[in-house]
């Protein structure tokens, strides 16, 4: 496969309360990011989670009515520029049951075709108010670099469980879009650490890359830290950790290059996936419980 691979990483400001005014903005401020990722010879670009609609509310629910035309906007782009696109996340209504809301993640190929798609399934509590999670198998997909790829979205990354169905289908790089706030936590995790969700965020996406070998990349929305934005957006990867991270919260783009070979030598030197595979240790059948000692 082409290495390392180029991921242009946005970390895209939405508005907290967006309005039909925000979302048009939005859109057009999209070709920006991708003209100037193509100038910087990206492969792939990435984008948050909620990037043109912002955070979900009783007010943007019509939203889910345009998902085709947001859709078909980034189709555009991706061919346009000949990139790869991960159009962080759309909310759209299901083609059966129209009152079925979900939050779904796309990723493009630069001929402006769907190669994978996820509706997420592990919901923040406040989406659960209007967002169903997502039924449909989780699947693996090959891209035209060589590498298999899979897609997840912001709390999903709190689960390890999240993972386990892409490593069985040898998964290499998860693209996750993100909208995680330093206020999800709320004054319980205030009153121990300020910092709580930073480190929260940290620690999952570096955590996620070492136990599942393999390449994480997450994309958070940006924005002022007064309004409770907190950035964070990461590349990282087994043995090397953080290959990228934006320590602020504001709204900007970076190119970064990721080398998969290290993902060779990670499942080489720790053997987790091997040991999944063949049922070692925690993986393996449950084992009768062992005698009490009488002393």
């Amino acid at each position: 496969m082409p290495n390392p691979i180029r991921i242009a990483v946005v970390q895209f400001s939405p508005a907290l309360h967006p309005t039909p005014s925000h979302v048009s903005r939005n859109l057009a401020r999209l070709e920006s990011f991708v003209s100037d990722a193509s100038v910087q010879n990206a492969d792939i670009v990435v984008f948050p989670e909620f990037y043109i609609t912002g955070a979900l509310s009783d007010e943007t629910l019509h939203l889910a009515d345009e998902e085709s035309a947001q859709l078909g906007h980034a189709k555009k782009l991706a061919r346009k520029y000949g990139v790869d696109l991960v159009s962080g996340t759309f909310v759209e209504r299901s083609p059966q049951d129209r009152t079925q809301i979900y939050n779904t993640a796309y990723y493009i190929s630069r001929d402006g075709e769907i190669l994978g798609s996820y509706q997420k399934k592990n919901l923040w509590h406040p989406e659960r108010a209007w967002c169903a999670p997502g039924t449909d198998p989780h699947s693996v997909f090959s891209t035209r670099f060589g590498f298999r790829a899979s897609l997840l979205a912001c709390w999903d990354l709190a689960f390890p469980e999240s993972f386990r169905p892409l490593v069985a289908q040898e998964v290499d790089i998860v693209f996750a879009p993100t909208f995680w706030l330093g206020t999800d936590g709320g004054d319980a995790a205030s009153r121990w650490n300020a910092d709580a969700e930073t480190v929260f965020l940290d620690s999952l996406c570096v955590t996620r890359a070492f136990e599942n070998e393999c390449v994480v990349v997450m994309a958070n929305a940006g924005g002022s830290a007064e309004e409770g934005f907190i950035g964070r957006s990461a590349v990282t990867a087994p043995l090397v950790g953080e290959v990228l991270k934006f320590r602020e919260s504001e709204e900007r783009m970076e190119v970064v290059e990721v080398d998969l070979d290290v993902l060779e030598d990670a499942r080489k030197q720790y053997k987790i996936r091997e040991d999944m595979s063949n049922g070692y240790g925690t993986f393996s059948a449950p084992q009768p419980p062992f005698e009490t000692r009488e002393d």
